[in-house]
């Protein structure tokens, strides 16, 4: 398992325990902004099926985020679900999956990708 991948999917535990911590803060200890082209979505799911926990912390991550615009995950039954909200607009895109892991890891890389790219 890549090390960068392990330590982005713990982002949200990182933000759990100081709770002064940014989102962007914690990207950038994890080493993710400096090798971004590395990580692939696989080795977040890979990551991420290590501890299957880390999916609720990543939806509840997403469901606390308060923001006008970004990327979120929905866990339904049968469906998991990753889109794109506007205010303006609602619901942008939205990929479905049949696996929760994928679904997860598609949205961290891009939940990150959309992090690291505003720091600029």
């Amino acid at each position: 398992m890549h090390m960068i991948a392990r330590n982005v999917v713990q982002i949200p535990r990182l933000m759990q325990k100081d709770t002064h911590l940014s989102i962007a803060s914690a990207l950038e200890l994890t080493g993710y902004n400096q090798n971004y082209s590395g990580i692939e979505t696989t080795q977040l799911a890979e990551a991420l099926a290590a501890d299957k926990t880390l999916l609720d912390e990543w939806k509840e991550y997403s469901e606390d985020k308060r923001t006008t615009c970004g990327w979120y995950i929905e866990f339904t039954q049968n469906d998991f679900i990753v889109g794109y909200f506007e205010s303006r607009r609602g619901s942008t895109q939205k990929l479905h999956f049949t696996n929760p892991v994928d679904a997860c890891a598609a949205f961290v890389k891009r939940e990150i990708e959309n992090i690291r790219t505003a720091e600029k």
